[in-house]
């Protein structure tokens, strides 16, 4: 089972199991660099479903009335859920993801607005990434979409955890690698340089991904 797109989500949020979630999500874009020498794997924490509502009725009375209705019907659906979360935070983005502005636009007669609906994951298995990906939709596809109204999901991806709480351990890490470089090739100079570059996440497969920090070492070595 393959989650659509591969780009990895970072969520800020309370672990609550359902409700409205007001915290800050990152939304990293593939990076086709590798990782450096020092990073993190670990289980996601959430799939995270980005589904947009849009309305191409005649006038923009209707269209709004339309996009409101359907958005109140999703919320009000999440409040009774005990398993997902509306997301109404602000996006944090590294990359280009336009498409996904969580503001409404009208252009081309048409109004629409995005939003982020978390599912916390469990279990640490593709088998339950699988379901937990299946009832989400499902979830979306049961809502009742005023006239007018369209409902779509753009995708679903894994999520983590507040990337920056990872940095410190991060930050060990490379210093350690620091140091093991001058003590096995006798460095007379070592220089770190990124370290102030944002916590970035790669999803690796279904249910892993990798956490790092874009840096670059460099080493003067005396030559003999």
């Amino acid at each position: 089972m393959k989650l659509l797109p591969t780009a990895v989500l970072l969520v800020v949020a309370a672990r609550a199991m359902g409700g409205t979630s007001s915290a800050t999500i990152t939304l990293p874009t593939d990076n086709p660099r590798p990782a450096p020498a020092v990073s993190l794997v670990q289980t996601a924490d959430y799939l995270c479903a980005t589904v947009t509502i849009r309305s191409a009725a005649k006038d923009i009375e209707r269209q709004t009335l339309a996009v409101q209705q359907t958005l109140a019907t999703l919320r009000a659906a999440v409040e009774r859920s005990s398993r997902f979360q509306l997301h109404d935070g602000p996006l944090h983005l590294t990359g280009s993801y336009g498409a996904f502005s969580g503001k409404s636009s009208f252009s081309n007669a048409v109004l629409q607005t995005t939003v982020r609906i978390l599912c916390p994951l469990v279990n640490g298995t593709s088998a339950d990434v699988f379901n937990d990906t299946r009832a989400l939709r499902q979830f979306i596809a049961s809502l009742d979409v005023a006239g007018g109204a369209e409902l779509q999901v753009l995708s679903v991806s894994l999520a983590v955890d507040s990337a920056e709480q990872y940095r410190d351990r991060l930050l060990d890490l490379i210093g350690e690698q620091a140091r093991a470089t001058q003590r096995t090739f006798g460095a007379r100079n070592v220089v770190i340089e990124g370290l102030n570059n944002a916590v970035t996440v790669r999803q690796l497969d279904d249910i892993n991904v990798e956490l790092y920090i874009d840096y670059q070492l460099n080493a003067t070595v005396e030559r003999q």
